[in-house]
């Protein structure tokens, strides 16, 4: 896999695009699907299977337009292209989400694909150029021989308009031992918002005070405030800033120039 972060998906997509390719054999995710296609229609909920190599979709449920706003042919006959032209998820968005799948790829070792899925929701324009939120849960199907995912499966299910307008990318993995799904990595972006307000002023004086070197106890007793409302403001900036740590956080503020 090559290591090029700077991509977005449509770009991902041309990348290993070809039709000319031997036909994957979609049957066993196709009859998968159907098998809860009953059950999450009735959810307002659709599933499908995606195929890279052609940018087309060999199985989509006919509750398609109810989620996301276009009918059943329209996606059929503009495959993976019509629907990303659609998708409202900016381009240095969808590059950060496109950069953590290289970092999964690149650090899979000897997990299957079987054993990792993925959560979205992302704003989409439907049929009347209104905003829509759609909540999409995939998995990949195999690899190829030069390392690239043939395609997905999953479903996709009509979500509410939040009060926070946003986009997020959720990648887990199964831990067979306990049978239960692992958190790999969980990104947020918030729509609409300016990144340079993305933190409250209490959160970018306590952000000045980490940037110094203090702990939270010590920032709690400069502020007047307890060591659990400190903490739970970290929590917060981490999560808003698709941050890892205190160093990311800092390496945030320098950037927006609040630090």
């Amino acid at each position: 896999m090559e290591k090029k972060t700077s991509i977005t998906f449509l770009e991902y997509l041309d990348k290993i695009k070809n039709p000319d390719e031997a036909q994957y054999n979609y049957a066993e995710q196709i009859k998968e699907v159907k098998i809860v296609n009953n059950f999450i229609s009735k959810f307002s909920g659709v599933v499908f299977v995606a195929d890279f190599q052609t940018g087309t979709y060999p199985f989509m449920g006919e509750g398609i337009k109810d989620v996301l706003g276009h009918p059943l042919e329209a996606i059929q006959e503009g495959g993976m292209n019509f629907i990303a032209y659609y998708l409202q998820v900016p381009k240095l968005i969808d590059n950060k989400c496109m950069e953590e799948q290289f970092k999964l790829y690149s650090n899979l070792k000897d997990k299957p694909l079987a054993d990792i899925r993925f959560k979205m929701n992302a704003p989409i324009t439907d049929g009347e150029r209104k905003t829509r939120y759609f909540s999409q849960h995939i998995k990949f199907i195999l690899k190829s021989n030069d390392g690239h995912p043939l395609g997905f499966y999953g479903y996709c299910t009509k979500v509410p308009i939040a009060e926070e307008k946003k986009v997020t990318q959720h990648i887990e993995f199964l831990n067979k031992e306990n049978n239960e799904w692992q958190v790999y990595s969980s990104l947020e972006f918030y729509l609409e918002v300016d990144e340079n307000k993305l933190l409250s002023k209490r959160e970018i004086e306590i952000l000045k005070w980490i940037s110094e070197g203090l702990s939270s106890e010590a920032i709690a007793t400069k502020l007047y405030i307890s060591v659990h409302t400190v903490r739970t403001h970290r929590k917060n900036m981490l999560k808003r800033t698709n941050s890892t740590n205190s160093a990311d956080l800092i390496r945030y503020g320098i950037e927006h120039k609040l630090i």
